[in-house]
């Protein structure tokens, strides 16, 4: 991290986002506000370009307003944003959470 500011920002991908609040929500057992909160500090590190900010910024406050998952609250909207009108999924609690995802039976 430290020879970031010399050699430009880091760029982190969304599906690395998604890994990392997976790992501290799951193995390390972090809250779901300090997982968002731990996002949020990667968004505003002048040293890193996070893919799609927009929509992770929105994902973040889905997760804390809905109590979902940012990965599945990023699907979604990701999804939405690319022109679908719905995303489906075997996760009962994304299904009745997250706006624009559906239960698939």
């Amino acid at each position: 991290m430290d020879d970031l500011d010399k050699d430009g920002p880091a760029y982190i991908n969304c599906i690395s986002l998604m890994e990392f609040a997976w790992f501290l929500r799951r193995r390390l057992k972090i809250a779901r506000a300090e997982v968002a909160a731990a996002i949020d500090d990667l968004l505003e590190s002048q040293d890193l370009l996070i893919e799609d900010e927009p929509l992770v910024e929105e994902a973040l406050w889905l997760m804390l307003d809905q109590s979902v998952e940012f990965a599945d609250a990023f699907i979604a909207l990701r999804n939405r944003s690319a022109g679908c009108s719905k995303t489906m999924t075997f996760d009962n609690q994304a299904a009745a959470r997250v706006p624009g995802m559906e239960l698939l039976a």
